[in-house]
Parts: structure tokens; sequence; C-alpha cells
């Protein structure tokens, strides 16, 4: 399954993004382990298996930059999007994200 939605940088090493998954929407605020230079991505795109899979705390890793984010959470969710600015690098990360319904 997949839903779509946006993720952007709150800070150097922070993320906030949000998703609407049946109908529900579904924000996501996660750190870093390493601080970036600001970034958006207004076209994200949310896979998941089971929509339980998009709750609590869970930890990630992945790579965002230079055109492109890409977060593969550790049970099973992926976010991927382009980036709306290229960034000068790219930059791999990990970190843990809280998945709430609004």
């Amino acid at each position: 399954m997949s839903a779509t939605g946006s993720i952007n940088a709150a800070g150097f090493n922070k993320f906030i993004g949000s998703f609407t998954v049946n109908g529900v929407k579904r924000n996501v605020s996660g750190n870093l382990s390493d601080s970036i230079q600001s970034w958006q991505c207004s076209q994200a795109t949310l896979d998941y298996e089971s929509v339980g899979h998009n709750t609590s705390t869970r930890d990630f890793s992945g790579t965002i930059g230079t055109d492109e984010i890409s977060l593969t959470f550790t049970n099973g969710p992926t976010i991927k999007g382009t980036l709306d600015q290229k960034l000068t690098l790219a930059t791999s990360v990990m970190g843990s994200a809280t998945w709430e319904s609004d």
C-alpha cells in the first residue's frame, strides 16, 4: 500500500512529515543522526504493508540529498521522494521517528 504526503527539515537534525493513510492523516516526526542543510519534499510517497507499521516510535536509515530522500524503517515502511531543491551533498542518516494520528 502507499500514501502521498510531504516531509521536510525542522531544524538541522530533525524532520516532520504528514501522509494520508486510509483517509486518516498520519504525522511523523524524527531525529537525524547528523545535521544537514534545510530540505523539503512536498511530493513524498510512504510505502507500507500494514497500517500498524505506521505507529509508535520506529528506527530508520537512509539518505537525504542530493536530489532525493529515501528512508527505510526497520519494520518495513519506506518514505521516498524528490527534493524540492537539490542539496549540495547527499548525507547518509539514521535515527528514530514517532508516528501519530492527527
